[in-house]
């Protein structure tokens, strides 16, 4: 387990496949992790933190205690000197001066504390830090950090420099990661999203999600508000599994089956399905902890046959049904004479289809409002086993919706 120190942790070596995962956290300032948590794999995630701001060094440090290396480091894309803005809100904090071009933007709270949150007021400079700044290709080529095999950038608008300064651990190491992407110019010079998306897939990362954030173009009367605009969001991307091409058979599939496990752990089965095969042989007398997990997840795909029909299959047996009509063509009625169509033609596959919709949906209010519990099966209870309940509860509900 790594140690609170600002001294250089050990930096794993050689030898057998090493069954760890070294996750990432830059702008950890409430000591937050964006890794999915498990505490059966507890021993075998060591979490490192930087933060910009030498003030809140020790609060993250007392939250995390012993369980995490804790650095005042401010990543760029190289070993240089920048001013940090220090605001008023500490969690909009930037190497990047706020852009009062979205001065009056806001950003709705809980309805329950009935308030905005006015970027003006917000990110309004309090103090100015010349600060030195480290890349992490630099830090990990010095000793002084460990490999990066997940990693997660939240730095308001200085986010692609900070993976430019990774690129290396990016091409040989890295197989998730996680960070804060701008639509917008919110502080000024911040490249925006697609500069950093397209760094990323030429480094043969996957968009594996992108979840924007709204925010109102100025504060009006309640009864008043649309739904804002897009200025930030949360992207997170995964390494394709034919992207990774170490020469080294052991290199390969020791980072195969982290791909497979951070995969797994973020709710993509399909990626790590094709993870673990390539990663095969070797992952089979893999005896870590993360090695042993998907393995099991491995044979228990490959144990199970159920695949549903595809598409072309489905039309050519209607199509047969039809006497050869083209299907296409005589779905030309708008969607709800359809509907009528086919409650008049199959009144009993419609009132199948309607319940399956009705349980679909019902079944996600009631477990969201805690009223009905969930009904895994076994892939789902596995993932739950070990940990990961969100990931179980992605797949459950994917399953359900199908």
């Amino acid at each position: 387990m790594l140690k609170h120190s600002n001294e250089p942790p050990q930096v794993p070596g050689g030898g057998a496949m090493e069954s760890s995962i070294y996750a990432h956290h830059v702008g950890g300032r409430a000591g937050t992790v964006i890794f999915p948590e498990t505490s059966a794999f507890e021993g075998n995630i060591h979490h490192v933190i930087y933060d910009a701001d030498p003030d809140c060094i020790d609060e993250i440090a007392t939250s995390w205690g012993k369980k995490a290396t804790i650095l005042p480091y401010c990543l760029a894309d190289k070993r240089s000197e920048s001013i940090f803005f220090v605001n008023l809100c500490p969690f909009t904090s930037s190497v990047l001066p706020f852009n009062n071009k979205f001065g009056e933007y806001y950003q709705k709270k809980h309805p329950l504390c009935h308030s905005d949150y006015l970027f003006k007021k917000a990110i309004e400079p309090q103090r100015e830090l010349r600060l030195a700044t480290e890349a992490i290709d630099q830090l990990f080529a010095e000793g002084r950090i460990p490999r990066v095999d997940f990693l997660s950038v939240d730095t308001q608008g200085s986010e692609l420099w900070i993976l430019q300064g990774a690129e290396r651990m990016l091409e040989t190491t890295t197989v998730a990661v996680a960070c804060e992407v701008n639509f917008d110019e919110l502080y000024k010079g911040a490249p925006l999203f697609g500069e950093l998306d397209a760094f990323m897939r030429a480094k043969g990362f996957l968009l594996a999600s992108l979840e924007p954030m709204a925010f109102g173009y100025k504060r009006i009367p309640r009864a008043f508000r649309g739904p804002g605009f897009p200025v930030q969001g949360d992207a997170l991307y995964i390494l394709r599994p034919d992207s990774v091409s170490e020469m080294d058979p052991r290199v390969r599939a020791e980072r195969l089956e982290k791909l497979a496990f951070c995969a797994l752990a973020f709710g993509y089965p399909e990626l790590a399905h094709e993870a673990a095969r390539l990663s095969f042989p070797a992952i089979s007398t893999s005896g870590g902890a993360i090695g042993k997990f998907v393995r099991e997840f491995y044979m228990m795909v490959e144990a199970d046959s159920t695949l549903p029909p595809l598409w072309h299959e489905c039309l050519e047996q209607q199509r047969a049904v039809e006497g050869g009509v083209s299907i296409p063509a005589k779905r030309s009625l708008p969607y709800p004479l359809r509907v009528v169509k086919k409650l008049i033609t199959d009144p009993k596959g419609f009132l199948v289809a309607l319940r399956n919709v009705r349980t679909r949906y019902m079944m996600r209010i009631l477990v969201f409002l805690k009223l009905e519990r969930l009904n895994f099966n076994g892939f789902e209870s596995f993932l739950a086993a070990h940990g990961f309940a969100q990931a179980a509860k992605k797949v459950y509900f994917e399953r359900l919706w199908f």
